[in-house]
């Protein structure tokens, strides 16, 4: 009697190639695009540290009665921040105090882009007074277009009118389509 092999034939193991091959090319979209999903939730959780750190500073600005007036002062996590109508200014040194995150340096505008750091600021002046300051994935700014993956927190702004003054509360907003 003849003893069968124990091997595969050359078809079968072509059959199991492709068929692996298939496989692999539905599947990569998958785990690709998860480094896009990574930043995406970093950015999520930046906006949510963002709107806790501006609580806490309005909370701060009641007790210290700086809630009312343009700018005032108070002091957070050891350092004194500059609040405007009660939430923290939109400065960079203002943002850095309140969210207490270390460093976080200017973005760069040489288009070398900032690799080398976790999150960058940039600081919109509207005649040499901020109003918006936008923090950015460091190595998602490059300074010659503008970037579609950040947070940005817009200051609390106060009308007066008949004595009375009406605020607007900050607004924290992200931006995430080229994340």
């Amino acid at each position: 009697m003849r003893k069968a092999s124990g091997g595969f034939t050359l078809i079968e193991l072509i059959v199991v190639i492709v068929i692996l091959g298939i496989l692999a090319v539905t599947a990569a979209p998958k785990f690709i695009d998860l480094q896009s999903d990574a930043r995406i939730a970093t950015i999520n959780g930046m906006k949510a540290a963002v709107n806790s750190a501006v609580s806490l500073t309005y909370g701060k600005s009641l007790v210290k009665a700086q809630d009312k007036i343009s700018t005032g002062k108070i002091t957070v996590n050891g350092n004194e921040v500059t609040v405007c109508y009660g939430y923290p200014c939109a400065t960079a040194d203002g943002l850095k105090a309140v969210l207490d995150i270390g460093e976080l340096p200017a973005c760069s505008t040489d288009g070398a882009g900032n690799s080398s750091v976790d999150w960058c600021v940039v600081v919109e002046a509207k005649t040499n007074t901020p109003k918006s300051a936008q923090i950015y994935i460091g190595n998602q700014y490059n300074g010659a277009t503008a970037p579609k993956c950040y947070v940005k927190y817009q200051e609390a702004q106060g009308t007066t009118s008949e004595g009375k003054v009406t605020i607007t509360a900050p607004v924290v907003t992200i931006e995430t389509s080229e994340c």
